[in-house]
Formats: C-alpha cells, structure tokens, sequence
C-alpha cells in the first residue's frame, strides 16, 4: 500500500458533477461570451445598487418627486459613477424596483375655503337654540355617474 500525500487544498476542493466548459456547446456560446456574460451582469448589478442608492437618497429629501425631475438632477452623478441610462430606463428600473411615486386617490372636492374671496361669518357660532326649526342644516351629496358627478 502506497502512502499518498494529499494537500489541504485538494481535500477541501469540492467535487462537482460538470464542468463548465461542458455547457458552453450546450447554449452554442464561446468561453469568451460565458465570462462576458458574467462580467456583465455582475457590473448590472453593481449599478443597480448604486442607482437605488441614489433614488433613495434624493428621496429623503423630496419624496414626492417623480422620475422625470429626479433624472434631470442626478444626471450628473450618473455620469460620475459612469452609468449611461436615459430617462426611460431610468423609470424602466424604478418601476421594476417599486421605486416609483405611488399616486395619491383623487377625491372630489366639495369645499374650497382657501379661496379670496368674501367669506360669510359663522352666524350660529354663538347663538344658543331656543326651539324648534330655529338652525337648518344642509349638505351636498354626490353621485358618481360614469364620466363625471352629479350633485
């Protein structure tokens, strides 16, 4: 019986069933396009770590800005992290990472008292009922008909 001297390294090498260059005929591509390929998803990665980082942090100061305007201001910082995306892209990607502005529900406004102009005074703020049908009130109810309200 022969004593062999098996290294470290070789003990803790793991054995795999395949080996790489056995797929590249499989899917038809070159060794070269394999690591390209690699090399290219793995620097896709990296600029999407760095462009939600930079939503992110424009988001904390204005969160309610959408895309288009955020695209104009981080332009910049894009090109200084070498990152070529257009606009489209850009929302292309926050959309896929649910980065977007959510739209806020639009409710019909009845009432608009911020208006200029003249504003009746609250006459019953201090008067104090006596009796009956003395104080009326009303209200306005709308109903949602196909293309627009009706009161």
């Amino acid at each position: 019986m022969v004593a062999r001297n098996i290294s470290k390294r070789d003990r803790q090498k793991e054995e795999k069933t395949y080996k790489i260059k056995w797929l590249y005929p499989c899917f038809g591509i070159s060794k070269q396009a394999y690591y390209k390929r690699i090399k290219a998803d793995n620097k896709k990665q990296l600029e999407a770590i760095t462009i939600k980082k930079l939503i992110l942090d424009y988001r904390k100061d204005q969160s309610r800005c959408g895309i288009k305007k955020m695209y104009v201001d981080l332009k910049g910082q894009l090109q200084q992290e070498s990152i070529k995306r257009g606009r489209d892209a850009l929302f292309d990607f926050a959309r896929d990472h649910d980065l977007l502005v959510s739209k806020t529900k639009r409710y019909h406004i009845a009432t608009d008292s911020r208006h200029g102009y003249f504003k009746s005074p609250n006459l019953i703020k201090t008067l104090l009922p006596t009796k009956a049908e003395q104080v009326f009130v009303s209200d306005i109810t709308y109903i949602r008909r196909e293309d627009d309200r009706a009161y």
